[in-house]
């Protein structure tokens, strides 16, 4: 009330300020015309006078006063001198002030004037010869004159707003304290205005009501609220015109939106995907709508179902769930079989074309050696894929057989070492260790699949005559071990993509090494089942550096 009543006080005072600077601007226009008038028609007398005594000589004689022009001119309308302008000017015979001049003796007129380029004023006398003196000055305006006095209307609001503002103080004081002194509990009437009895005596009546809707609702509102804000799935309430009346925290998470609150906010604001937008609209129109949204990385299930209120649709309840890890799931599932009936089928493929050579008796006796080495190299290399499908599903799923133990990796480093030792050997490569006493609360299996599997492939992947440095460091809080071979190396753009299952970075490099193409992979999954953390570093030409490091 109180900022009302300055608000209306202010605009009174300023509008009463601005009227009273616009009559004072027109009332010194008004002295300001005649004033000037009265100069001009005594200028020209005095130039009449000087003219007719002296000739036209006296006008280089004549001191103009600041801003005042002179110009003679003939009586035929020829211009003889003019004090501000040197060229020659066109006939002045059809001016006003110089044709009321000729025929009355005096003329005078107010217009804008060409040559000066502003509002004048013309005064003009005959002499006896019949030519004309004219005298002019610029015109005052109204305007100018307002603009003259803005410093008054400042100062007078300066003045006023704060007066407007104590007045208001105390005028809202006045009003309200009777209603400040009103106690709810407990109304007593006595010294309120008369006009204000009847409100108090309806306050009476509507308090018990009002007190038990109060406490309904409140409860219905904490129920609400501890259904909703722990639910994962996100909900979003919405009217006729797609504006949103409710909603939990998990539906502004799910839709990536920047608003802390979207009450009353359309949901385009919240995500503006073309599938929403029809889905909302068709639930809005009366059919419930199921599809799937991608946001950002998410994939989220949308409901729209609508509102119905007297066998009209009134609004509309969207409901939102995060199908993230399902679709994963999925997509990784027909990827891992695809992948799986591929890496089978090579094997098979030729361990079958071998043995109907054999059955048929085409192969020669001397051959049979030879293909029947080949299915046993076949055979081997399904049974050590099958083999690390199983242990990725353990992973996968934390399988009860995988019993942590303390291991010491020290031993377990050069174990692996000795395994690989004449594999190395084969491509002259030079393996020097240097480790810590390190040990690990950990699965035995797991750990050696992960040390074998990194060794294997520095081994596998090295040049003839490399190298590979296997560093154990042992820290107060943390393990690492970090393997460097003097490989071909990883390319950087397929660095992010090594530990992925069956992903080989080189199709005929792997095949020729008989790789699982799920080496990598175990190593990851085995990390991450010891809360450990895996990197790599290549130049994508020369050498690679895996360091695996476990907190203790």
């Amino acid at each position: 009330m109180k900022k009302k009543i300055f608000l209306f006080n202010s605009l009174i005072c300023a509008l009463s300020a601005f009227l009273i600077t616009l009559l004072a601007s027109f009332f010194i226009y008004s002295h300001d015309s005649a004033e000037l008038k009265k100069s001009l028609s005594s200028e020209a007398s005095h130039l009449k006078t000087g003219l007719e005594s002296i000739g036209n000589s006296y006008l280089d004689k004549v001191v103009l006063r600041s801003g005042h022009r002179i110009t003679l001119i003939s009586a035929k309308g020829d211009v003889i001198f003019d004090s501000e302008v040197l060229s020659s000017l066109e006939s002045h015979a059809d001016r006003q002030e110089v044709k009321e001049a000729t025929q009355d003796g005096i003329g005078e007129e107010l217009r804008f004037s060409q040559t000066m380029d502003r509002r004048t004023y013309y005064f003009a006398v005959r002499l006896e010869n019949h030519d004309v003196i004219r005298v002019s000055a610029s015109a005052p305006s109204v305007i100018r004159s307002f603009a003259s006095l803005w410093w008054v209307l400042c100062l007078g609001l300066l003045i006023l707003i704060p007066l407007s503002w104590f007045y208001a103080r105390v005028l809202t004081k006045k009003i309200t304290q009777p209603l400040n002194d009103l106690q709810f509990e407990n109304m007593d009437t006595t010294g309120l205005f008369e006009e204000l009895s009847p409100f108090a005596v309806k306050m009476q009546k509507e308090k018990k009501a009002v007190r038990k809707k109060l406490k309904k609702l409140k409860h219905k509102q904490i129920e609400f609220s501890a259904i909703t804000e722990y639910m994962r799935e996100g909900f979003l309430v919405l009217d006729k015109q797609a504006n949103i009346l409710s909603h939990n925290k998990s539906a502004l998470i799910l839709l990536d939106s920047d608003f802390p609150d979207a009450i009353n906010r359309s949901i385009l604001e919240l995500n503006r995907s073309q599938m929403l937008t029809n889905a909302v609209r068709d639930a809005l129109n009366g059919k419930p709508q199921e599809f799937i949204l991608v946001v950002g990385e998410k994939h989220c299930q949308i409901f729209a179902n609508p509102v119905w209120y007297k066998n009209r649709s009134q609004g509309a309840v969207i409901v939102i769930l995060d199908v993230t890890e399902k679709q994963e799931r999925e997509r990784f599932r027909r990827e891992f079989t695809a992948n799986v009936s591929h890496e089978l089928r090579t094997p098979l493929t030729s361990i079958s074309g071998y043995a109907e050579i054999i059955a048929n008796g085409v192969a020669k006796i001397e051959d049979t050696p030879k293909f029947a080495a080949n299915i046993y190299k076949e055979a081997q290399h399904m049974i050590a894929l099958i083999g690390d499908i199983l242990l990725l599903s353990k992973l996968d799923e934390n399988h009860s057989s995988l019993v942590k133990e303390n291991v010491d990796l020290k031993a377990l480093c050069k174990e692996v070492i000795g395994r690989l030792k004449n594999k190395a050997e084969k491509k002259n490569i030079e393996v020097a260790f240097q480790g810590d006493e390190a040990f690990l609360n950990g699965i035995p299996a797991v750990l050696d699949e992960i040390v074998f599997n990194v060794v294997d492939n520095a081994v596998k992947y090295n040049v003839d005559n490399g190298k590979i440095n296997i560093l154990l460091e042992n820290f107060t809080s943390e393990i690492k071990l970090t393997v460097t071979d003097t490989g071909v190396g990883i390319p950087l753009a397929e660095q992010d993509r090594v530990f992925e299952r069956f992903y080989r970075v080189d199709k005929s490099r792997e095949s020729s090494a008989q790789s699982t193409g799920l080496g990598l992979s175990i190593v990851k999954h085995g990390v991450a089942l010891h809360n450990g953390k895996i990197d790599l570093k290549s130049d994508g030409k020369t050498g690679t550096t895996v360091t695996i490091t476990f907190s203790l």
